[in-house]
């Protein structure tokens, strides 16, 4: 009898192709878009119900971090040069993309980090945990977009 040899290979789904991979990904957001909810829903609320001023967080941050700027600008310390829109403006949304970065990359290793018995002993799509968390990230960034686009009315209003 002729002996069997069995060789094994990695899932490389790359072989696969790349529009085939992606239509996996959705296939598995889309199927576990509850799971993701619950874990956005989760999440938001804890972040924001254990503080006392609450959701004012998601504009008091950028407001401080812009008003600082705004001081070093005005107060000679660091100077940008010529730009084509007020500076606060610039500033606000400077720090509304950095922070929709950061805060993302972070959230999202943060929450696999904070996930990790739970990743073992349970199978459920890793996707959602990581799509939950950039969640609040998205959330935050569009609060702060809203505020620039107010600001946008408030110097167009101020300029005519």
């Amino acid at each position: 009898m002729p002996e069997t040899i069995t060789t094994y290979e990695p899932d490389n789904s790359l072989k696969k192709g790349y529009i085939s991979l992606f239509r996996e990904i959705f296939n598995e957001v889309k199927n576990n878009k509850w799971l993701t909810y619950q874990l956005f829903k989760r999440d938001f609320i804890a972040v924001y119900k254990q503080s006392f001023i609450g959701i004012l967080w998601v504009l008091i941050v950028p407001l401080v971090s812009v008003g600082t700027f705004i001081v070093l600008n005005q107060s000679g310390i660091f100077n940008i040069g010529e730009i084509d829109v007020p500076y606060p403006i610039y500033a606000l949304l400077g720090m509304a993309f950095w922070q929709l970065f950061a805060t993302g990359v972070v959230a999202c290793s943060n929450s696999l980090v904070s996930a990790g018995a739970m990743l073992t002993k349970i199978n459920f799509s890793k996707k959602s945990l990581v799509i939950a968390s950039t969640g609040r990230s998205i959330v935050t960034f569009l609060i702060q977009f809203v505020f620039v686009c107010i600001l946008f009315v408030c110097y167009w209003m101020h300029r005519v």
